[in-house]
């Protein structure tokens, strides 16, 4: 509590934090693996900006297609605007070193498409087909960025 007006500007209003589940997944056919997803997933959400934290991994998938994305996201993002992620380690998703790897949200989107500057200029996505056959890929990191919820 505070002595200011319930209604000033600056008062807080609207934290809430809580748990999210991430899931390392594709935008064709989804990986088959062994054993199970794992989410260690955290947000607080103050207003209407999130930052998501995540550290997931998929063990020992094989058959997926597309590309690489990360869904589930606590909330969807605004409308307008992007949200990139500030950090991300990946680890065991295949030719990642002479990359430079991000996540990438778009508008109105809960999902974070895995990216990288194929000629430092243009992003693509990342191919599932770099996670195939690989023991348990990992990705670690956080986004923050706005959502109207």
């Amino acid at each position: 509590g505070s002595a200011l007006d319930a209604t000033a500007a600056n008062t807080l209003d609207d934290y809430e934090e809580g748990a999210w589940t991430g899931v390392i997944t594709t935008t064709g056919t989804d990986f088959s693996f062994s054993g199970s997803r794992t989410s260690n997933s955290y947000y607080i959400k103050v207003g209407n900006q999130v930052t998501a934290w995540f550290d997931l991994t998929i063990p020992s998938p094989t058959s997926g297609s597309g590309s690489v994305k990360i869904t589930g996201l606590p909330f969807a993002g605004v409308t307008t605007g992007l949200g990139a992620t500030s950090q991300m380690q990946l680890g065991r998703f295949g030719d990642v070193y002479s990359y430079n790897l991000y996540g990438y949200m778009g508008t109105n989107s809960d999902e974070i498409f895995i990216k990288y500057l194929e000629d430092d200029a243009n992003p693509s996505a990342w191919p599932a087909s770099q996670l195939n056959g690989l023991a348990t890929p990992y990705c670690t990191g956080s986004i923050t960025y706005y959502t109207t919820n």
